[in-house]
C-alpha cells in the first residue's frame, strides 16, 4: 500500500472514530436539578403527584407514603432488562423533586437524552397540576399520610363520615323556564366559585377528563333539602366543552370508563360523580 493510500486510510479511520465519539456524545446530557415549586400543603402536594403518576401510566416500583416518595420506572426503558427509575419526594414545603438513577445515569453526572426529556416532561406535567392549587388547609392529613375526609370549607360534607367521599345527586331544575328540564348533577359540598380552577374531573382509568368544568349556585337550583345541608346551598356541577364532552359520553358508553368518576378540589378526592346520568353526558350516550 502505497504512503498516498495509507494516508487515506488512516484519515478515513480517524474521521470514523471522531463520528461515533461525536454521535455518543450527542446521546448524553448534563444532569441539572429537576424539581417542582409546590403551592400545596404537603400531603395534598402527595395526593396529586399520585394522580400524575397514574395519569401518566408509570410502574411505581417502590412507595413510601409516610416519606412522601415514590421510585418509578422510567418509560424510556421499560422494555428493556436495564432499569431507569426515577425518585419523586415531596418535602416538607410541598415542593417535588425528581432524582433519576440506573442505567441510564452515568457516575460523571450526564443523563442520557431520553431521560433528560421524560424528565422534564414529567416536570411539566407535575408543574401544571401542582401550579394552580392553593394550600391546603394545616393538619388536613394524619401522620399516617392517609387523606383526609371530605370537607369544603371546614365542614364536613353532607352524608360523609370520616374517609367517605359522598355521592353526587341528580335533581331538575326547579324553574325549568330558566335552566331547562334537564336533570343537574349536584353537589352534597359547598366550593366557592372563585375556586372554579381547583377543581377536576378523575375518570376511572385515572386520566383527568379534557372538558370544562362549572359551578352554579341558584335558588332554583340543588336545593333538595335532604341532600343539601349547606345554608348557602349546594352548586350544580357544569360539564361543557361539547366535543370533549360527546368523546366522554362514547367512552362512558362503551364502557372504556366507568360511569363513575370523582371530582377533585385542591387535589383531594371531593365527590363521586355519576357520569350516566349528567344531563349532557346522557344525552350524548344517547344519540
Amino acid at each position: 500500500m502505497g504512503h498516498w493510500a495509507r494516508f487515506r486510510l488512516h484519515l478515513g479511520l480517524s474521521a470514523f472514530v471522531f463520528l461515533l465519539a461525536a454521535l455518543g456524545c450527542a446521546r448524553w446530557a448534563q444532569q441539572r436539578p429537576y424539581a417542582v415549586k409546590g403551592t400545596l400543603e404537603p400531603s395534598a402536594t402527595y395526593q396529586a403527584v399520585q394522580e400524575v403518576v397514574a395519569q401518566h401510566d408509570y410502574q411505581v416500583i417502590k412507595r413510601d407514603d409516610a416519606a412522601r416518595t415514590l421510585e418509578l420506572r422510567t418509560h424510556t426503558d421499560e422494555s428493556s432488562d436495564k432499569v431507569t427509575t426515577i425518585t419523586l419526594k415531596v418535602d416538607d414545603g410541598g415542593g417535588v423533586t425528581l432524582a433519576p438513577a440506573g442505567f441510564l445515569v452515568r457516575e460523571d453526572g450526564t443523563i442520557h437524552k431520553r431521560v433528560d426529556k421524560e424528565l422534564s416532561d414529567l416536570e411539566v406535567a407535575l408543574s401544571e397540576r401542582l401550579g394552580g392549587g392553593a394550600p391546603a388547609p394545616s393538619g388536613s392529613a394524619s401522620a399516617t399520610g392517609t387523606a383526609p375526609p371530605p370537607t369544603i370549607g371546614g365542614a364536613l360534607a353532607k352524608g360523609g363520615t370520616p374517609g367517605s367521599i359522598p355521592e353526587a345527586w341528580v335533581e331538575p331544575a326547579a324553574d325549568t323556564a330558566r335552566w331547562g328540564t334537564g336533570n343537574f348533577t349536584c353537589l352534597p359540598v359547598h366550593i366557592p366559585v372563585s375556586d372554579i380552577g381547583l377543581i377536576a374531573l378523575k375518570l376511572s382509568n385515572g386520566e383527568i377528563a379534557n372538558v370544562v368544568l362549572s359551578l352554579a349556585y341558584d335558588a332554583s337550583l340543588c336545593r333538595s333539602p335532604a341532600a343539601c345541608g349547606h345554608t348557602d346551598g349546594c352548586p350544580a356541577l357544569g360539564i361543557g366543552d361539547t366535543q370533549q364532552v360527546q368523546a366522554l359520553a362514547q367512552l362512558v358508553g362503551s364502557q372504556k370508563v366507568a360511569p363513575k368518576a370523582t371530582l377533585l378540589y385542591k387535589g383531594q378526592a371531593t365527590v363521586l360523580v355519576d357520569l350516566s346520568r349528567h344531563g349532557s353526558i346522557a344525552q350524548g350516550m344517547g344519540q
